[in-house]
Parts: C-alpha cells; sequence; structure tokens
C-alpha cells in the first residue's frame, strides 16, 4: 500500500513539472497580422492563421473546418508565412502562388505577418436565426426559410452566398441566397440532397421547424450589379 502511495506521488509531482515547465519554459511570444494595410491584429502562441482571424471576426470562408480539403480560405501573404506546402499545392495554381496565395488553415502564425483579403470576406458577419419554413420543392430538394434573431439584417446583394454551420461540428457549408434582396431579416435557401451528403443529409433528415441554425456571410463579388456599380467602377 505504502509503494502504492509512493509511486502516484511521484507521477503527481512529475504532471505538476510538466505543467509549471509548459508554463515557464516555453514561449508565447506575441505576432502581428496586418490585414489589408489597415487592420492589425495581435496574436499569442503558434495556430493557424485561419483560426486567428476568424477569432477576430475576420470571417474567411472554410467548408472543411481548417483541415486543408476544400481550398477556399485562400489568402494573399506578402510577408511571412513560410513557404507553400504540399497540403496547399493541390488547391493553388502555380500563377497564384506566383503572386503569394496560401491557404490560411495551413499557415502556421510563427512570425508577423502582411496579408492581403478579399473586401467582401471584410464584410461578412457571423448570423444567428431560426428555422422558419420547410417547404419540399421536389423530392430531392427542399427550400429552407431562416428568420433572423432579433433585429438582426443582413445586407446581401443577388447572386451571394452564406456558409451555413453544420450544428455538433466546426464545418461549413455554402448555400446560396434565393429569397429577394427586400427580405433583409430573413433568408430563404434550396437545399438538394446528395447521396451520403454530411451537410444536405443532415439537412433534409434532420433540421426541422424552430430549430437554432449560425452562419457567416455574405459571401460572393459574382452578383447582380446595378447602373451606378458600373458608373462608379
Amino acid at each position: 500500500m505504502l509503494t502504492f502511495f509512493v509511486v502516484n506521488g511521484i507521477l503527481l509531482g512529475l504532471a505538476l513539472l510538466l505543467i509549471l515547465a509548459e508554463n515557464f519554459l516555453v514561449s508565447k511570444k506575441e505576432y502581428k497580422i496586418n490585414i489589408n494595410g489597415q487592420k492589425k491584429i495581435i496574436v499569442a502562441g503558434e495556430n493557424s492563421l485561419l483560426s486567428y482571424l476568424i477569432s477576430n471576426n475576420f470571417f474567411i470562408p472554410s467548408a472543411c473546418g481548417g483541415k486543408g480539403t476544400c481550398g477556399f480560405c485562400k489568402v494573399k501573404v506578402l510577408r511571412g508565412g513560410g513557404k507553400i506546402l504540399p497540403t496547399e499545392e493541390i488547391h493553388i495554381n502555380k500563377k497564384e502562388v506566383d503572386e503569394g496565395y496560401r491557404l490560411a488553415c495551413q499557415i502556421k502564425v510563427q512570425d508577423d505577418l502582411d496579408i492581403s483579403i478579399p473586401e467582401h470576406f471584410l464584410r461578412a458577419k457571423e448570423y444567428e436565426g431560426i428555422v422558419d419554413e420547410i417547404k419540399p420543392l421536389t423530392t430531392e430538394i427542399k427550400l429552407i426559410g431562416i428568420k433572423l434573431v432579433g433585429d438582426k439584417i443582413i445586407n446581401f446583394r443577388a447572386g451571394q452566398h452564406i456558409r451555413l454551420k453544420i450544428p455538433g461540428t466546426d464545418e461549413f457549408r455554402a448555400y446560396s441566397i434565393a429569397n429577394n434582396t427586400i427580405d433583409r431579416d430573413r433568408l430563404e435557401l434550396i437545399v438538394k440532397r446528395f447521396q451520403n451528403g454530411f451537410a444536405s443529409t443532415y439537412i433534409h433528415n434532420a433540421l426541422d421547424l424552430g430549430d437554432s441554425v449560425t452562419f457567416i456571410g455574405p459571401f460572393g463579388d459574382f452578383y447582380l450589379r446595378d447602373e451606378s456599380d458600373y458608373c462608379n467602377s
């Protein structure tokens, strides 16, 4: 019995030493991330660029939860970031490599960074909504209506999309906004069910009226422009 307590005491002591070593010996250096030459955030540690951007409300699109498989989180790195990784090269062509494009989820922040991201990413925000309509359009297609919580509104243009978070996961899926731009407090999505589709299967089989959902957006610069847009371009 005495041996049991001695061994456990030693193990507890080693655990405490490891905690102290992590707190006092591991460097928690701060790094600066300069965004579009206009905004700057200061971060500590060595997490991914994508995680730092999202935690500071810069909603860069990502459908794979930062695994490097979707290729959506492209940003232009002007300084820092190290060399491009093999996991990025399958999503970034040679011209983009020459221009400095990288996947934000694959860059571990280990130095100061200067990056450039599309302006429409800066306008994206996180929203909460309640499912207020589920309407079958065909056997494989449903219309999903989402009412924004409170007095929130979303300013979008025809042709833009949002990224809906799949409950219980860190994954998002992109869906085009299907309703009239006059409706600023509500969205309609047209969702087709795909065989073995992770998100579409959830939406068709599990999503119900009254459910809470989270989404970010709007995204996309391929939208219908009025005459004033052309006059100012």
